[in-house]
């Protein structure tokens, strides 16, 4: 039965609409400090995106037409949508998930915040090494600020994953 044992938990209600009827995990802590701790963790979850997209925004003398750079941002921006996706099921139901979703919640945003680390330090090797390449064509700025943007998300990254397996879960 595996994965499908929380089918149980399940129940029809007089309306015949399915109910959720097992238990939930919610963020430790007074009503403030669940509140602190959702607001970081949804910030860091907007400074993820808001990075990514910027790498995705500089283009230092077309480096974004050779796969090499291409294929980490793509990389990137997966790892991205598979942060989001568990993020937004604990922002969506305000630090209180399900009892069978918390377990692999943790698992995916851990792989997720480490896979995001490696294409986005590969990212930054291939456009070093394109630019030292094909040079920066007067776009200096540019060439300097992508790989700090890759240097950057690496960390936040990092210290996403890090401020995710940090957080109290009881039950509810």
């Amino acid at each position: 039965m595996g994965r499908f044992k929380h089918v149980n938990d399940v129940e029809r209600n007089e309306d015949g609409t399915l109910v959720y009827t097992g238990g939930h995990y919610r963020i430790a802590g007074d009503a403030v400090e669940r509140k602190r701790t959702l607001i970081s963790f949804t910030a860091g979850t907007v400074m993820l995106a808001v990075l990514i997209i910027l790498s995705g925004c500089i283009d230092a003398d077309n480096a974004t037409k050779s796969f090499t750079v291409i294929i980490p941002l793509i990389g990137e921006v997966c790892c991205l949508f598979a942060i989001c996706w568990q993020a937004v099921k604990v922002i969506a139901g305000k630090g209180k998930v399900r009892a069978y979703a918390l377990e692999p919640m943790t698992e995916k945003i851990g792989v997720a915040s480490k896979m995001l680390v490696i294409v986005s330090l590969t990212g930054m090797v291939f456009s070093v090494i394109y630019l030292i390449r094909h040079g920066a064509g007067g776009h200096l700025l540019a060439a300097v600020a992508y790989p700090l943007l890759k240097v950057l998300i690496a960390s936040t990254a990092v210290g996403y994953e890090k401020f995710f397996m940090t957080i109290r879960w009881v039950k509810a």
